[in-house]
Parts: C-alpha cells; structure tokens; sequence
C-alpha cells in the first residue's frame, strides 16, 4: 500500500462525518465536524507537496475542494460562535450529491490505486533533501545509498523530463542501491529558467504531459527549445549539488577517479544531457538512453531491446539505449499512476515488473561496464573516450 493511498483514504475519513451529518442526527450535536474538511484540504496540499500532482490523487483533490467550500459558511458560523446543526431541505440535496461525488471519488482511489513499491533484498536507504543551490535555484532530490557493508561501485546520476525525475524511477534507485551503486534523481526549480514561471512547478508540468499525451494534442508542455535548455542548465548544476549531498562519494568520482560516474536519461533530457556530457568536465563512464531520440547526439552506441539477452560485449560501447519501452519518458507512471495510464490507453504495470525489469537491464549493463573498466588505470571523461576510439 502506497503512501499516497494511505493518504487518501485518510482524507476520505475526514470527509464522511460531514457529508452524511445532515441525515445523521447524532453527528448534528457535535458542534467541530465543519473544521474536518479545512484538515483535509491541508493534508491534500502537504501530499501534493510531497508527491507532485498525480492524476489519481486528482479526484480526491476535486472531492475536497467542494466540499470545503460548500461547507465553508458553515465553518464560518463555527469561528463565530453559532449554531451549525440546522440543514435546510436544499442544503441536505447539496450533500447527497457530495456523497455520490464522494463514492465515486472512493471508488476511482481504489481501482486505480498505485501498485506496491519495490522491496529491496538487502537494507538500503533512501534519503530525500530540499536544498538551496544557489539564489533562486532550490532541488528536491532523492539519493539511494547502500548500506554500510556494500561496497560502494560508483556514482549514477538520473536525469528525466519532463516529469518530476525524483520520482520517476524509484525501483530502478533501489535496485541500484541493492548491487553497490549511489543513484541520485534531482528536479530543481528556478522561476528564471522558464518563460512561465508556472513551469518551475514539476507537479504542473506532470499533468500537462499526460494530458498532452492522452489527447494526442501538441502545445500543453513547452517547446522541445525550451525543455531542452532547461535540461542544460540542470545538467550543469549536479556537480554542485552531487558535491553537497554525497561528497565523500563525489571526492572519490572527482578527486581520486577511483570510482566511476554513470548516467541515465530518459524522455526530454536524453538529447540534450548526450550533448551536454560532452562539454562537461565530469568523468561520465558510460551513459544509458531509456528511449528517447539518441540517434543525432551520439556516434557510438548499442541499442538493446528489454526482451532480449544482454551481452557482455555491449560494455565496450561507452553509450547503451533501451527500447521497447511501454511508455519512455513516463518512468514508472504505469505502476504509480495507474488512472494516468488508463487515460493514455496503457495498462498498468502490475507488481511494476516492467519497471523491475528496465532496472536490473539498466543495472547489469553498469555491472558490465564497470567490469569492462576494471582493467584501466583511471576513469576518463567520456568524451575524450569517444575521440579515442
């Protein structure tokens, strides 16, 4: 059961008392059930805050939305000392609308419930930080460590777009965390980088990509120019954040080249960070594509398709791309919004077993290439490897 599950059922709680107090006689008397639905718009806010803005949390938001403000006169009377058990015959249909509004709410929660997260096999950790990278840019970023006992293999950076990349990909950080690696998933906010400052708000642009999606219809998401010099600036800015969150890891990545960098893009970030690592300073050992159009921004790669065998010789190209992805660029949306997927005409990923398996694919391709670097003295950036070769 899911956190955001979890939530919403306690929101649903909240509500009932209110909803059905005009029919029940002994709800009447209790003078502060019209403050429950003001508690449950603020829980709605903190999980927005928390989690972005799923589409199958958006029902539950709508359900508490009405009912606030329908019972917000009622509320009022409360601060003011009157009385709030009184319900006209018009009041009562109001509430018998907001109770099938509220089943109807209730029932799209649980048929489209996220699927259970991952459990990883051994003890791992998942840490999630607010920082201040600098003036005006702030990151939400999630980092998934191994335990104490691992040996740390190297560092993975995940970058995603144009949905929110801290939680795009959470088995894949836990199955990275399992065999030794350090993943890191940033969205970083700053109301300069966008022309709408509405933008900078990962969970609004969240929706705009499922609706562009499942509409067909171009123009609810920034232009492709406009993600791709977000994309940039991002791409530039993990070296200081990798410094902040993981700096003994980072030192040993920068300082000592005795552990490897890779990267991961998915979606809107794969064409502009295969041209940004380039020009980068930061050692990149090997990059991975998960979909996304690669084909212009790299001369060397191999694409591995998710239902074949993975070879070990696919180690010696520096870049490997994915395909056969239900759904590119979406992360794991088919398992942790399933409603989303329903709009798009997908099926949810059940158990998230594509999701497991994009990740061990992504994994045993780092495990090949680490084993295929093992033999050199040092790391080298990636873009003075692809001259060499």
């Amino acid at each position: 059961m899911s956190d955001l599950f979890v939530a919403q059922i306690l929101v649903y709680i909240l509500l009932l008392p209110v909803l059905v107090r005009p029919f029940v006689r002994s709800l009447q008397w209790i003078k502060g059930i019209p403050v429950l639905p003001l508690l449950a718009l603020l829980l709605c806010i903190a999980v927005v805050a928390a989690n972005g803005l799923p589409v199958v949390f958006l029902p539950t938001l709508l359900c508490t939305s009405i009912t606030f403000f329908v019972g917000l006169s009622r509320l009022l009377r409360l601060f003011r000392r009157l009385p709030t058990d009184w319900f006209s015959s018009g009041s009562r249909g109001v509430h018998v609308l907001l109770c099938l509004g509220w089943l109807a709410a209730v029932g799209t929660s649980f048929s489209f419930s996220s699927e259970p997260a991952y459990l990883a096999t051994k003890v791992v950790s998942r840490n999630t930080l607010h920082l201040r990278l600098s003036p005006g840019v702030f990151a939400d970023v999630v980092v998934w460590m191994p335990d104490a006992d691992t040996e740390v293999k190297g560092l993975v950076y995940y970058a995603g777009g144009p949905l929110p990349s801290s939680s795009l990909r959470p088995t894949m950080g836990a199955i990275m965390a399992e065999n030794g690696f350090v993943c890191i998933a940033a969205d970083y906010r700053s109301f300069e980088d966008w022309d709408n400052p509405l933008w900078a708000y990962s969970g609004i642009r969240y929706v705009a990509a499922v609706f562009e999606r499942a509409t067909g219809n171009k123009g609810f998401l920034p232009s492709k120019a406009a993600l791709d010099a977000v994309h940039s600036l991002d791409f530039f800015r993990f070296s200081r954040l990798a410094s902040l969150v993981v700096p003994d890891v980072y030192r040993r990545v920068i300082s000592e080249r005795s552990l490897p960098l890779y990267l991961v893009l998915e979606g809107s970030a794969v064409s502009p960070g295969l041209n940004d690592r380039q020009s980068t300073s930061l050692p990149f050992a090997g990059t991975i594509c998960l979909g996304g159009d690669a084909s212009s921004a790299v001369t060397e790669s191999v694409r591995i398709a998710l239902s074949t065998t993975l070879p070990a010789l696919s180690a010696s190209v520096p870049v490997m791309i994915v395909d056969e992805l239900t759904l590119p660029g979406f992360g794991e949306l088919t398992a942790s919004d399933p409603l989303a997927a329903r709009l798009m005409g997908l099926p949810r990923d059940a158990l998230r077993k594509e999701a497991e398996r994009t990740a061990r694919r992504v994994v045993s391709w780092l495990l090949f290439r680490d084993s295929h670097l093992a033999t050199d003295i040092q790391v080298v950036p990636q873009g003075v490897e692809d001259e060499g070769e």
